[in-house]
């Protein structure tokens, strides 16, 4: 353990009843959203003040506070989902994970500079305590989530609602989880297998634009969404998930988007146009989506989006 563990319980007014630590089957990721704070501040704060919220552990950059019990309830994923989801990407859990059924780590900022994001040391610790947990309670990686994927809301900020956060939640944390377990993470997959890999390759197609529900099957809605990834790639589409379906799956998504329109509203759709030959970007490498396109590049477009529809 490269962190020092400490322990300083929540007032019993923060949070719920006693449980079976056999309900635990997901992990979920906070931040404080606070610019310089630290697991003992968390811990001691939640300690001495009457707030009905809680979460199991506070993270910082040398150390773990536990906060709540593992076999106790935190009030962490409770509330309503948001309204936005269906724009952002997030809720996509809502229902499946409660506070009944999940742990909660919240990360600290324990460097106050103006600017809200976690230490490599505090990515390190959650990291190390996150896989601790798994294998203590049997979670796959795939049920390691955000609260944003629970209710919409954003937490952690830093890593969620973009296209960009979303790829750093992933590089920065979650792809770090995989090989956790003894199972390999990236087997040859095919319509009717099931289980964690299928949630990986599930996680993994929803990063590059599907809306899969993560179930662990690999079904009808799964194969077509594969063979979309496959074609939109420029790969055999076969609909089996091997080596080279692997490697462009895991890829990082910003890679192929334009540096302008990361963050921008239409980013999904740009890219997805660009990997189909649609549309292309400038010479400078840019590809200036708010600016007037002419009635020559109107007329490109169209016909390149007749071609990849027909092939002709």
């Amino acid at each position: 353990m490269s962190y020092i563990f400490k322990t300083n319980i929540a007032s019993k007014s923060n949070y719920g009843a006693e449980r079976n630590p056999s309900k635990i089957k997901y992990i979920v990721i906070h931040f404080t959203a606070n610019d310089g704070d630290t697991d003992e501040g968390n811990g001691n704060y939640f300690h001495n003040n009457t707030v009905k919220a809680s979460a199991h552990y506070f993270v910082d950059s040398d150390s773990v506070t536990q906060s709540v019990p593992d076999n106790y309830v935190a009030w962490s994923v409770g509330g309503s989902k948001y309204a936005d989801c269906a724009s952002t990407g997030g809720g996509k859990l809502y229902g499946a994970v409660t506070n009944t059924n999940s742990l909660s780590i919240e990360l600290c900022d324990d460097c106050k500079n103006g600017r809200i994001y976690p230490s490599e040391a505090t990515i390190g610790n959650a990291i190390e305590l996150t896989k601790s947990l798994m294998e203590k309670y049997n979670v796959s990686p795939e049920h390691v989530i955000r609260h944003f994927d629970v209710t919409g809301k954003r937490c952690p900020d830093y890593w969620c609602g973009t296209s960009a956060k979303n790829t750093l939640w992933l590089t920065d944390f979650w792809d770090k989880l995989a090989g956790s377990t003894a199972e390999d993470p990236t087997p040859v997959l095919r319509e009717g297998d099931s289980g964690n890999a299928v949630e990986r390759l599930q996680t993994r197609l929803n990063v590059w634009g599907s809306d899969l529900d993560v179930d662990g099957s690999f079904g009808p809605l799964t194969l077509e969404a594969v063979k979309k990834f496959q074609a939109d790639s420029g790969l055999e589409v076969d609909g089996s998930v091997g080596p080279l379906t692997w490697t462009a799956l895991l890829r990082d998504p910003v890679d192929v988007v334009f540096p302008d329109t990361v963050d921008h509203w239409a980013t999904k759709e740009i890219t997805e146009l660009a990997r189909m030959g649609i549309v292309h970007g400038l010479s400078n490498g840019l590809f200036n989506p708010d600016g007037a396109i002419s009635r020559a590049e109107a007329a490109v477009m169209v016909r390149n989006a007749v071609k990849y529809i027909t092939g002709k």
